[in-house]
């Protein structure tokens, strides 16, 4: 039979069945398509529960019945005792009780359906507020359902992030607003995909796992997709209200206000929210999940942050590092490097690019036996004010990540860190360093200026006259 079926012959509400079978007093066969299957035991045993109940026979009292360890005369005679006792006593339960008691019935041969057809001649049922006590705790934890969605909700986003960082290289911290902004769009979409998904197949997501939810249907079994997505949809809409500022606080407040207050949330038709636990470990795997998930995020942002070629490296590899780092890194519009490391347009229509009197000197590039040995280049300019170029910064840096960060595999975050720090650390002055077994020197001069440092670094001509400024970067394998 089907769980409606029992529904309609018990009298019973499908809360109380999937109750009791909780509680093991039934055990109903499961079929091949996952759905109960109950037997007319089953049935028989939920009209005794009922007309028990009914009776205000407590459900523990029950459970030592059906186990044997408890005889129904010796129940009954306790209840007619309980009934007496309790000021809102029901007449028509204690008249049953007498009645059944003179009959002399037994649990194994009784009759349930006589003394429920008795009861039932009362204009208000003496089972209705029995059976509303023997049902499954309606799952409130406001919080608790916030915290899993949005752990769920940021894997989403973390998982396109790392996509877009690794397989497309780009750089999330130049992408402004707009990135972010497509990012939060993209994970609820993916969201609406990925938890019907996860809730068809096993019931739960990683968000509901870790604080110890689940997900079934009325019947006890897996959502379908169609019934998950329904569920996932009105959630991240009426729930979250998509995450858009302003009206999504305003659906977050509505949907706790009426989660807290015992009522059903509107996208949970069909669907029934089981908390197995509240266990304190569940807090420290849930900070611990979150942890691994920004780990991922930055690793998959330090990866893409270091030059793609790695060890003894040809002069191409150099160029094409360099031109991956400059892409990443938003440097240097329009131009990029050839193999051998000479300036070239780097727009599709061939167009040329923008002057700049200091980033254009090609690269000097020495190779042996295939292996890039040293690179150099050279670069002069002249004016009444000179500022310290951010394209001049930039090519050394770059030049130093494709170069020397190449050497070292694994993820040299400290080598990159020097080489920030000594480039910035000297504009118009000279400098050498060694990082992974490359020399890095900066020869500069400059005629007739003066230096002024405060948040941009600028050569001034003497009296008003024009300067110039003369650098020569190189770097060579020890």
């Amino acid at each position: 039979m089907t769980i409606r079926t029992v529904e309609n012959l018990s009298g019973m509400t499908r809360a109380n069945i999937r109750f009791y079978e909780v509680e093991g007093l039934i055990s109903p066969q499961r079929g091949e398509n996952g759905y109960r299957d109950y037997s007319e035991q089953d049935l028989e045993i939920l009209k005794r529960i009922r007309l028990l109940r009914a009776l205000r026979i407590p459900l523990e009292e029950i459970k030592a019945l059906q186990s044997g360890q408890k005889e129904l005369l010796a129940a009954l005679d306790e209840q007619i005792e309980v009934l007496a006792r309790e000021q809102k006593l029901i007449g028509r339960s204690q008249e049953v009780c007498r009645e059944m008691r003179a009959d002399g019935v037994q649990y194994e041969t009784l009759n349930a359906q006589r003394y429920l057809d008795a009861l039932m001649q009362e204009k208000e049922s003496a089972d209705t507020l029995a059976l509303t006590e023997d049902v499954l705790p309606h799952v409130r934890a406001p919080w608790r359902r916030y915290f899993a969605r949005s752990l769920d909700l940021g894997i989403c986003n973390i998982c396109l992030s790392i996509v877009l960082t690794v397989a497309f290289r780009v750089n999330l911290a130049l992408g402004g607003n707009a990135l972010r902004l497509a990012i939060l769009a993209a994970g609820l979409m993916l969201m609406m995909f990925f938890e019907p998904l996860l809730l068809s197949k096993f019931g739960t997501t990683p968000g509901k796992w870790i604080l110890g939810l689940s997900v079934t249907d009325e019947e006890g079994g897996k959502l379908t997709y169609s019934g998950a997505q329904r569920r996932t949809v009105g959630a991240l809409i009426r729930g979250m209200g998509l995450n858009i500022p302003l009206y999504g606080w305003y659906r977050l407040y509505k949907s706790y206000a009426a989660c807290a207050d015992g009522q059903r949330l509107t996208w949970e038709e069909g669907s029934v929210l089981v908390l197995r636990d509240e266990k304190p470990w569940r807090v420290a795997v849930y900070a611990g999940a979150h942890a691994v998930a920004v780990g991922a995020l930055t690793l998959a942002v330090i990866c893409a942050s270091f030059p793609p070629h790695r060890g003894e490296i040809s002069a191409a590899e150099f160029c094409d590092n360099f031109n991956r780092l400059a892409e990443y890194y938003d440097a240097f519009e329009g131009r990029k490097l050839d193999s051998e490391g000479h300036w070239i347009s780097s727009y599709p229509s061939g167009r040329e690019f923008a002057e700049d009197r200091i980033a254009q000197t090609d690269f000097l590039l020495t190779e042996e036996n295939g292996v890039l040995q040293s690179v150099s280049f050279a670069c002069r300019e002249s004016d009444r004010v000179i500022y310290f170029a951010s394209d001049l910064q930039d090519r050394m840096f770059l030049s130093a990540l494709s170069f020397a960060l190449a050497q070292q595999r694994g993820l040299p975050l400290a080598a990159q860190k020097e080489i920030a720090e000594q480039i910035s650390a000297h504009p118009f002055e000279e400098f050498s360093f060694t990082v992974n077994g490359v020399n890095i020197a900066c020869k500069a001069e400059y005629e007739n200026a003066e230096v002024f440092t405060s948040e941009e670094s600028i050569l001034l001509g003497i009296d008003g006259g024009v300067c110039s400024y003369q650098v020569s970067f190189e770097m060579s394998r020890q």
